[in-house]
Order: structure tokens, then C-alpha cells, then sequence
């Protein structure tokens, strides 16, 4: 897992865990400072490699728990691969 990924991963877990449902992809692209369209290649990318899951409803953003553990590790042991977003 990147960096860039595991901030994904936690930031959406994050914010899941504080409001109860999943963020907006704009505010994630606001928050990784992506455009409109690299924002949802991004997100569909992160959906391919199983690590966000999500559907047409609002709030749907998610991370499956198995992701969150491996991201939580990582970050706990230094942060694993990947130096830069």
C-alpha cells in the first residue's frame, strides 16, 4: 500500500467513524488536492484494488476492515511503502 493510499484508507475511516457515513469524493479530492477528473480515476482505481468500497448512494465511501487493520499496521510501523502522495 502507498502512503497516498493508506492516508486514503484512513482518512475515509476517519471521517466514517466521526459522521456515520462515508465521505463526499469532493471533499476527499479537496483534501489530496486531486481535480474533478483525477479524483474519480482515483477512486475507481481504489475500488479495483480493494481498497475502498462504495456505490451510487451518498455516504456509501467505505473501507472494508481488513484494509483499515493493514493500513493502521503500516502507519504504526513507519508508514511501508511509498514515500510521497
Amino acid at each position: 500500500m502507498t502512503r497516498e493510499e493508506r492516508l486514503l484508507v484512513l482518512a475515509v475511516a476517519a471521517y466514517r467513524r466521526e459522521h456515520g457515513v462515508g465521505p463526499a469524493w469532493r471533499a476527499v479530492g479537496r483534501v489530496f488536492g486531486w481535480s474533478h477528473g483525477e479524483l474519480e480515476g482515483r477512486m475507481f482505481a481504489a475500488r479495483r484494488a480493494g481498497l475502498v468500497t462504495f456505490d451510487r448512494r451518498p455516504g456509501s465511501l467505505d473501507v472494508p476492515p481488513a484494509v483499515l487493520r493493514r493500513a493502521l499496521a503500516e502507519q504504526r510501523a513507519g508508514g511501508g511503502e511509498g514515500a510521497g502522495p
